[in-house]
């Protein structure tokens, strides 16, 4: 019975299962793009002031960048997310099926 137990998780919490599965989760998971910068301001007077953000988070994995980094992840966006993709996914045609 304890190979069945494994195979279906009898015996273990949600929460323990979740744990024994984060390493394969992780080592399987590409690298943040940082696609989604959310700035953050000091004060609530320069709130809407996007050149007035004292840092930026990216909205996927939490990291925080400072304005320089921000701006330098901003102008590389293109290029870093193409790096990401196959080149069989990349397409000058972004309408591939219509005729």
């Amino acid at each position: 019975m304890k190979l069945l137990d494994k195979l279906f998780g009898h015996g273990q919490s949600p929460d323990e299962r979740m744990i024994d599965d984060a390493p394969m989760a992780l080592s399987q998971s590409p690298p943040c793009p940082h696609g989604v910068l959310t700035p953050h301001w000091s004060t609530i007077a320069e709130l809407g002031h996007e050149d007035l953000a004292t840092s930026y988070v990216c909205e996927a994995c939490s990291a925080s960048f400072s304005p320089g980094e921000a701006r330098l992840l901003r102008s590389t966006e293109a290029q870093r997310l193409a790096g990401l993709m196959e080149p069989a996914e990349l397409t000058t045609d972004p309408r591939p099926y219509q005729t």
